[in-house]
């Protein structure tokens, strides 16, 4: 059983945070790089990651991790859940960051985004899920539900932004 979250604390910290002068870009740099390092520690030996983004802020966290990634001479594919274009705020900041890093963001959405995520995936060696965070309150449907049903089938080491897409930050469930 995994732990419960106390999602609301979660929340108001990074509120506070915020409140206290600490730019939000500055929060999601640092969970970034508690991503990336986090994946770097525990599997050393991984080469070839996917990155899967979500449309809000856990999404810009990935972007932000992916660039890190890809910094220490990683292979990383991203996929997002939606066009890429559309994120806003400090994600869109990191979209505009990882692309000028180097790095194509592909749109899970597509034809070429999912049958591109089907290969990066059997390919991978490792993925960061940075689909939902702490502020999902519903069931995964759709494009969504696909695209963690298959981070689930590939058995690929995962390293997630929050916890893991579709579980339940306040009752530890789907």
């Amino acid at each position: 059983m995994i732990p419960v979250l106390d999602a609301r604390r979660m929340r108001a910290a990074d509120a506070a945070a915020i409140r206290a002068g600490v730019p939000s870009l500055t929060l999601m740099e640092n969970a970034a790089r508690s991503l990336a390092a986090e994946l770097v520690s525990a599997h050393p030996s991984a080469s070839r990651i996917v990155v899967a983004c979500g449309p809000g802020n856990n999404g810009g966290d990935g972007l932000a991790a992916a660039r890190l990634l890809a910094a220490r001479g990683l292979s990383v594919t991203v996929f997002t859940l939606r066009d890429p274009d559309a994120y806003r705020g400090d994600a869109a900041e990191n979209a505009r960051r990882a692309r000028e890093s180097g790095i194509e963001l592909v749109a899970l959405e597509t034809p070429r985004g999912r049958r591109g995520f089907s290969r990066a995936m059997r390919d991978s060696d490792a993925v960061v899920d940075a689909l939902f965070g702490t502020g999902l309150t519903r069931a995964l449907t759709g494009a969504a539900a696909k695209a963690v049903g298959a981070i689930n089938s590939a058995k690929r080491p995962v390293v997630a932004a929050d916890l893991p897409s579709g579980l339940s930050a306040d009752a530890g469930d789907r």
